[in-house]
C-alpha cells in the first residue's frame, strides 16, 4: 500500500507535494481498515491511478497539472452492517456466482453435509469433541444455493459462515479445476426474533424443492432436513437439532404445517434483489388480501395520506419503486418520496 502512494508520489518533482500526496493516500488506506467501508478520493488534475488498497476499497488519484496545489474530493461509502438477531438465529443464503451450480453430484452434496458435520460437532485433529460452532435447525441444499436456518454458538455467523464457504470451495475447486469465486458476494441473512417467522422459515426452507418443481412432496428430496424430522423417533443421527423444534411443536403438526403451501403475501428474505423480490401477481394479491383493492391503478383514487400509506406498505412487502410505477400509473417521485 505504502509502495504505491511512494511510487505515484515519485512522479511529481516537488517535495511539498509529495509529502502531502503520500499522507493522503495513508490517511484512505487508515480510514479504510477502520470503517471497513468503500472510499472514493479525487485529486484533480493530469494523471490518473488507480489503486486497490483492499478488497472494500477504490481510490482514484489526479494530480494537477502545476503542481501547486492538491482540489481533493471525499466520499465514504460504506458497506450495509449486517443486521444482528437478537436470538442468535439467522435465515442464511448462499448462492452460486453468476448463479452457476455448486452442486455437480452425490459427491458434492455429501461433503457440504459433512463440511456442516464438522461445524455442529467440531473435532479437533486429535479426535476430541469441541465446542459447537453453531447449531442447525434447517437446511436445504439446491443445485446452486443454500437454505440455512442457524444459530450461532462458539462462532459468530460472519466467521461461521466464511468457513463454510471456504471449505467447501477449496472441495470444489480442486475437484472441478475451478479458478475464481464460487459463491456470489457476500451471504445474506436475516435475523430471526421470534417463533412465528421460525416456524415460517422451517416451512420454506422445506418447500424450496417443491416450489421449483423437483419434487412433488416435501419428503421427496434427498438434500434437505425433513427426513431428519421424519426419522426423530429413530437413533439416526441428524445434523439438525430437531428435539428443539418438536418440543415446541408436535411431528404431526409440524408435518402438517410444513406440507401447507406458503401464502404468497409471505414475507421472505429472496437472493434476486437487496431484499424482497416480488412477481406483479405478488403485488396485485397483496393489493387484494391487504386493503381490498381489486386494480392497483385504483390507489390513485384514495386521498393522499392513504395513497401514501399503502404505497409505503407495497415497499415494505418488497414491491420495487419502478414495478409500483407500471402496476399503479402512479409517477415515479410520489412513489419514491411516499
Amino acid at each position: 500500500m505504502l509502495y504505491n502512494a511512494l511510487t505515484a508520489a515519485k512522479l511529481i518533482n516537488n517535495s511539498q507535494t509529495i509529502s502531502i500526496f503520500a499522507n493522503y493516500l495513508l490517511f484512505i488506506a487508515v480510514l479504510s481498515i477502520c470503517t471497513g467501508g468503500q472510499e472514493c478520493c479525487e485529486v484533480r488534475g493530469l494523471f490518473s491511478f488507480p489503486f486497490f488498497f483492499s478488497t472494500n476499497c477504490f481510490v482514484l488519484y489526479e494530480i494537477m497539472p502545476n503542481f501547486a496545489s492538491l482540489n481533493i474530493k471525499y466520499s465514504i461509502m460504506a458497506r450495509i452492517p449486517r443486521v444482528v438477531s437478537g436470538t442468535g438465529i439467522y435465515h442464511v443464503m448462499m448462492r452460486g456466482i453468476n448463479r452457476q451450480n455448486i452442486f455437480e453430484d452425490t459427491d458434492d452434496y455429501n461433503r457440504f453435509m459433512a463440511i456442516l458435520q464438522q461445524m455442529v460437532k467440531p473435532i479437533d485433529e486429535n479426535g476430541q469433541p469441541q465446542p459447537a460452532r453453531c447449531t442447525l435447525y434447517a437446511y436445504c441444499l439446491m443445485t446452486n444455493h443454500v437454505h440455512l436456518l442457524i444459530r450461532e454458538r462458539s462462532e459468530n455467523i460472519g466467521s461461521l459462515i466464511k468457513r463454510i464457504g471456504i471449505s467447501y470451495a477449496k472441495h470444489f475447486n480442486r475437484k472441478y479445476q475451478h479458478y475464481g469465486h464460487l459463491f456470489q458476494d457476500r451471504f445474506k441473512s436475516e435475523p430471526v426474533n421470534d417463533a412465528a417467522y421460525f416456524f415460517t422459515l422451517l416451512r420454506y426452507i422445506h418447500q424450496n424443492p417443491v416450489a421449483a418443481g423437483i419434487t412433488k412432496t416435501v419428503n421427496g428430496y434427498e438434500w434437505s432436513s425433513w427426513n431428519e424430522f421424519e426419522q426423530s423417533t429413530c437413533d439416526t443421527p441428524s445434523l439438525c437439532d430437531v428435539s428443539h423444534v418438536l418440543n415446541r411443536m408436535p411431528l404431526t403438526e409440524l408435518r402438517e404445517l410444513v406440507n401447507e403451501p406458503l401464502p404468497k403475501t409471505t414475507m421472505i428474505l429472496d437472493y434476486d434483489s437487496g431484499d424482497i423480490s416480488r412477481s406483479d401477481e405478488d403485488v396485485k394479491e397483496f393489493f387484494s388480501v391487504s386493503f381490498g383493492i381489486r386494480q392497483p391503478s385504483d390507489i390513485q383514487l384514495y386521498s393522499r395520506e392513504r395513497r401514501d400509506d399503502i404505497i409505503r406498505e407495497a415497499k415494505l412487502y418488497g414491491a420495487s419503486i419502478r414495478q409500483l410505477v407500471r402496476l399503479t400509473g402512479i409517477s415515479f417521485s410520489i412513489i419514491r418520496s411516499a
